[in-house]
């Protein structure tokens, strides 16, 4: 709309009224709307998901010997390690029984001493035959002792059954032949799991 005002007898000069344009409320409030429904699902995708390690392969029992040369004594020096071990009461995913012994075998090597034993190669793990399985091929480290006088042995399969797995267990020494000095190194120690060997699987 406009107005005119007097400036001139006779002349008249238009006013300009201005007008405030509003946005409807109706727009903003589907804006708001729209902000809300999509922060949630943004959210979703990117949460992480966790992973979810499950046991797909076990035995309960591992005896095994490790073998040292030149043997272990007070002063470090490179061993070559030989670990032989038979497994039994193995069980796959689900905890069904796999009757039958299988077969653990390591060739190691490293730097170790009395007490301080650290070797890592090539480990091939036999399944029992009743369990269907190809022989799991990777690479293992022989740790220890740790608290409580324990071993470790830690396998990360690449070959055979369950590539990309890992496969663990933990060892006491019930003996050895030897007593670690160096008129006699310690060249055999026969070992007991203390936990079951298992290889886990990222399920989730």
């Amino acid at each position: 709309m406009t107005s005119t005002v007097a400036t001139h007898p006779g002349r008249k000069t238009p006013r300009v009224r201005s007008h405030r344009m509003r946005r409807p409320l109706a727009v903003t409030a589907l804006a708001v709307a729209l902000v809300g429904a999509v922060t949630p699902a943004a959210a979703a995708r990117t949460t992480a998901v966790p992973s979810a390690l499950v046991v797909v392969e076990s035995c309960t029992t591992v005896t095994a010997r490790a073998d040292y040369a030149p043997g272990l004594t007070p002063t470090a020096r490179n061993q070559i390690v030989m670990l032989t071990g038979t497994l039994d009461g193995c069980a796959g995913a689900g905890g069904a029984p796999q009757p039958g012994p299988g077969r653990i075998l390591a060739d190691l090597t490293g730097s170790s001493r009395v007490g301080a034993v650290s070797a890592k190669g090539p480990v091939s793990i036999t399944w029992p035959t009743s369990a269907g399985l190809n022989i799991s091929s990777g690479t293992g480290t022989l740790t220890g002792p740790g608290a409580g006088n324990v071993f470790t042995l830690n396998v990360a399969i690449g070959t055979g059954a369950f590539p990309g797995a890992p496969a663990n267990t933990a060892f006491r020494v019930d003996r050895t032949t030897g007593n670690g000095t160096n008129r006699r190194p310690v060249i055999s120690q026969f070992l007991t799991n203390t936990v079951p060997l298992t290889v886990k699987r990222n399920l989730g």
